[in-house]
């Protein structure tokens, strides 16, 4: 009696460990991903003037972007998928996007994160006929260009008033093209926690795209659509690949 006892306890620690062992992860965590742009120290707005290093005078109409591939950074180097793709918008006519919600992930410590700027070659064959809002890739969104040039991957518009003038003239950046997307990795110590509001804020200094290290001039680089400009077009996608941080 005592043997069949002794096996029975037995059996019964063996099936608790393969049941621990084949217990799901523990992978409840969600996270808002917040964009935040800036016009360097200060919050940014559509309908404000802000000065660059010129003397020109710039406001803004429009900004409109994609993420993609948008991963959090392991202690490995490896990484995890939080979101595939996530449009951010700031416009005169339309609702503001500035927030995308990620899938489920581990909680727990990163060391930084990775996304494009841009959307990769698959989201971009997309037929947006084919996928209804809030997809970020419907075309209710307006960055289709058409079959040949697909997507844009970001839209910044608006006037300058040029040092010296008085007169205000149009800028319009409209950037895409896979040779135009940029991967970004950005390092800060991230911390995650089980069924707390988690958010994951990527901030966005427009001032370091068209004022930053490589200026553009915006009586001469005022205005790509991608193949009418390319130079233009690269030294955007160049710009902008210095113009991301995180909180």
């Amino acid at each position: 009696m005592k043997s069949k006892l002794s096996g029975a306890l037995a059996l019964i620690v063996i099936c608790l460990v393969l049941l621990n062992g084949c217990k799901e992860p523990d992978s409840n965590t969600t996270a808002s991903i917040v964009l935040v742009p800036k016009w360097g120290n200060s919050d940014f707005a559509l309908n404000t003037l802000y000065p660059n290093t010129a003397g020109d005078s710039l406001r803004f109409s429009k900004m409109k972007l994609f993420l993609s591939e948008i991963s959090l950074i392991k202690s490995d180097g490896s990484k995890e998928l939080i979101k595939d793709i996530a449009y951010f918008n700031m416009t005169q006519s339309d609702p503001t996007i500035l927030s995308a919600t990620s899938s489920i992930f581990p909680p727990g410590d990163y060391t930084g994160i990775s996304f494009n700027c841009g959307i990769t070659d698959a989201q971009n064959n997309t037929d947006p006929t084919q996928v209804s809002c809030p997809n970020p890739l419907c075309a209710d969104n307006e960055m289709y260009w058409g079959a040949t040039l697909k997507y844009t991957y970001t839209k910044i518009e608006g006037n300058v008033k040029r040092f010296g003038s008085s007169l205000f003239s149009i800028f319009i950046y409209h950037v895409g093209l896979s040779a135009n997307r940029r991967t970004i990795s950005l390092q800060k110590p991230l911390t995650f926690t089980k069924d707390a509001n988690n958010q994951l804020k990527i901030d966005l200094d427009i001032r370091k795209i068209l004022d930053g290290n490589d200026p553009l001039n915006m009586a001469t680089d005022y205005n790509t659509q991608t193949t009418d400009n390319y130079p233009l077009a690269t030294r955007f996608a160049d710009n902008i690949a210095t113009a991301f941080s995180i909180e």
